[in-house]
């Protein structure tokens, strides 16, 4: 039987695509090339989310591999015969936008955006926060999400690339600080991204990032005279208050910011429940975007490196963890090895 299926798992030996069928095993095996080789590794040949072509049949005894279904062969896609359109599908990439959730299952979700319904493999979440979508993501939850063109199916033409909760604050909750008119937004969010002469500034409430220059900080030196920077005077999750014009195509830019030194007096929700689906704290989206903001900026590891121990894991890429680690290794070798070197002299 031949089927279309999206590839949900991707490993080097085997993968696992979702299809009208229900989940179905892709064995290395499976994959061969136009004269018959067999590739060394699925990874090699395919990617995440890509909508590939099936040959399945039943496995015996009601099956293994959690599927009833294994694929003979697998294939890519010829993309000029998707939706039966001679157009091929496009490899743009949309978002981030604002998506409902409609529809859950342990490994998948549906959602509706402005682009219509889009497809949310488990993948596309991050494993630290969503490990099992029907249980960590509930109907009507609204998610941020960055979509691209697939092989139209059930009226369904869109599948998520990435995929993260937003928060949701209770009105009663949240001392408003921020107000607009038609000139200037005002508002407060945290630092998400900084550098010597620029921060970049969420502000989750009204889901936009506002860029504060050096030049309209106001907040003072904080008691370092010596400040020269901005990285002198405040550090990444740091809370500011802002006031910022819009220009359009450009974004948010702050005419005047400052830092908040008592956030407690804002009241802001750091450990309060905002739904019965919730998942995330504000510091765990936090981190997930900077994770990512970091994944795909590998030239910033040398700046985060004489930093990194004040980042939680959560924060860090994989190869981070392991540099930060190797180093702490380094550090307690080379300290063990004056130890003894002391104890030597001493007993000498």
């Amino acid at each position: 039987m031949q089927i279309t299926g999206i590839i949900s798992k991707l490993e080097a030996g085997y993968a696992y695509a979702l299809t009208e069928k229900g989940n179905v095993f892709i064995p290395n095996s499976a994959a061969k090339s136009k004269n018959g080789e067999q590739f060394s590794s699925l990874l090699d040949r395919f990617f995440q989310n890509e909508t590939v072509q099936l040959t399945i049949v039943k496995q015996p005894n009601g099956g293994k591999n959690g599927c009833v279904w294994m694929a003979k062969s697998v294939k890519k896609l010829e993309k000029s015969s998707a939706a039966g359109s001679s157009r091929p599908l496009s490899d743009e990439v949309h978002g981030p936008m604002n998506a409902t959730v409609t529809v859950t299952s342990p490994t998948y979700a549906f959602a509706t955006t402005e682009m219509g319904t889009v497809f949310i493999p488990g993948d596309a979440f991050d494993a630290d926060f969503v490990r099992n979508v029907e249980r960590d993501i509930r109907i009507g939850d609204q998610l941020t999400v960055r979509i691209k063109e697939q092989m139209e199916r059930s009226g369904c033409k869109w599948v998520a690339m990435e995929a993260v909760k937003s928060m949701v604050f209770k009105e009663e909750e949240i001392r408003e600080i921020a107000e607009s008119n038609k000139e200037y937004v005002m508002g407060y969010g945290y630092i998400l991204d900084l550098s010597p002469m620029e921060a970049l500034v969420l502000d989750e409430k009204k889901n936009i990032s506002v860029h504060c220059s050096l030049l309209t900080y106001t907040g003072g030196n904080r008691g370092n005279r010596l400040a020269r920077t901005l990285q002198d005077i405040t550090k990444p999750n740091d809370v500011v208050m802002y006031k910022a014009s819009y220009t359009p195509n450009v974004g948010y830019d702050a005419v005047d910011w400052k830092l908040i030194v008592e956030t407690e007096n804002m009241r802001v929700p750091r450990d309060v429940k905002q739904a019965d689906s919730f998942t995330q704290t504000t510091t765990d989206t936090l981190a997930v975007m900077f994770k990512r903001f970091m994944i795909e900026n590998p030239a910033e590891m040398d700046r985060i490196l004489p930093v990194i121990d004040h980042f939680p894991d959560q924060a860090l890429p994989d190869h981070y963890i392991v540099a930060r680690d190797n180093q702490r290794r380094q550090e307690k070798a080379a300290a063990e090895e004056e130890r003894l070197r002391r104890k030597f002299k001493r007993q000498n």
